[in-house]
């Protein structure tokens, strides 16, 4: 198949991976299947927990609306 006419793929990644970094630019939007994904901050030196994406969520869309 021609990538320019791949719109799905499927990654995996293993528990603890960081998949995006804040202020990296970015491509792509990920829908979770299965599992789920935390979303954090780094507030003066300490880690904050922002949400949590379930299976069946997506995250990284904004990207591809306001780049």
């Amino acid at each position: 198949m021609d990538d320019r006419l791949k719109i799905l793929s499927r990654e995996f990644f293993p528990t603890g991976a960081v998949i995006i970094r804040q202020g990296e630019p970015g491509t792509r939007a990920f829908i979770i299947e299965p599992g789920e994904i935390e979303i954090w901050t780094t507030v003066n030196g300490r880690r904050r927990q922002l949400g949590v994406v379930a299976s069946g969520g997506i995250f990284g869309e904004m990207v591809l609306i306001d780049n």
